[in-house]
């Protein structure tokens, strides 16, 4: 089954009409460039956070010897890793350690036997996750899977046709910042009522992902 969310959001096209329509510049090739440039500025915003939308997972193959895994480019911040068995039932949950407590541990980087923490030192940098220990070959054959949960980065719009990976709502902040970006230099007096737009929708979705985190425990 696949499940489409409703409403969908707009494609980058329709978005950049919107944004060059409020600005009367419908046509004008520098007004798209600025839109297109506008709406990466808000994704950019939207990406300083971890939303509650935004949780992800990625699933990898242990190998025995092996304490370290690559993670999914879109990567943000760790939010959980188990290991599962063959029929992928949870067999064991992994404590995330920040970096320096992870080395503060007794870990021997020549041991093997059962994960039972974790740790990331710069996934912007080399995009690995680090496991106390590494996996046994009697663990692999118990729980052959790594299963990461993680908030995810929103990706760029590239063509056309693409859409944000996000909910509507989200789309609606893109597009206020985007108008304001925008009116900033080709409409100056709509600027004040987009900035307020786009603050305005910034903060309720700041409210809403409180909310659903905070019922998420």
């Amino acid at each position: 089954m696949v499940w489409t969310p409703t409403p969908a959001t707009s494609t980058l096209t329709v978005m950049q009409g919107e944004i060059l329509n409020y600005v009367m510049a419908p046509s004008d090739t520098e007004a798209t460039a600025m839109a297109t440039s506008a709406i990466r500025a808000a994704i950019r915003r939207v990406n300083s956070k971890r939303w509650w939308w935004s949780r992800s997972v990625v699933d990898k193959s242990l190998i025995a010897g092996t304490r370290t895994y690559e993670l999914s480019g879109n990567f943000k911040s760790e939010r959980s890793a188990v290991l599962l068995d063959s029929a992928s039932v949870i067999k064991g949950e992994l404590q995330y350690l920040q970096p320096r407590d992870f080395d503060d541990g007794t870990f021997a980087a020549s041991a093997q036997g059962t994960p039972q923490a974790y740790t990331l030192y710069n996934a912007q940098t080399d995009g690995l996750v680090t496991l106390d220990v590494a996996p046994s070959a009697g663990v692999v054959a118990a729980t052959p899977t790594l299963r990461v949960r993680y908030y995810k980065r929103l990706a760029f719009l590239a063509s056309g046709s693409d859409t944000l990976d996000a909910p509507s709502e989200v789309e609606e902040f893109v597009s206020w910042y985007a108008k304001a970006y925008v009116a900033s230099n080709w409409d100056p007096a709509k600027y004040a009522m987009a900035k307020g737009e786009a603050e305005g929708m910034w903060t309720t979705l700041i409210r809403d992902n409180a909310r659903q985190e905070l019922t998420d425990w």
